[in-house]
């Protein structure tokens, strides 16, 4: 392998690392809009059950 190729495989390598970063945050920040719905759910209805509101607003962030 030629210095250009190694060049080239290292720049995808970081190119595909910063995709999965960045699918990472996505997806922590869905989490994160999800619970605060849940949690605002919970106090509207103290009645509903918080991990089954998390559930249920996680599966809308991931439909947006």
């Amino acid at each position: 392998m030629n210095g250009l190729e190694k060049k080239s495989e290292a720049r995808r390598d970081v190119e595909e690392a910063g995709r999965d970063v960045k699918r990472g945050l996505e997806d922590a920040g869905d989490k994160m809009k999800a619970g605060l719905n849940a949690a605002k759910n919970k106090m509207e209805d103290t009645d509903r059950d918080i991990d089954l509101e998390y559930r249920k607003e996680k599966v809308k962030e991931k439909l947006k």
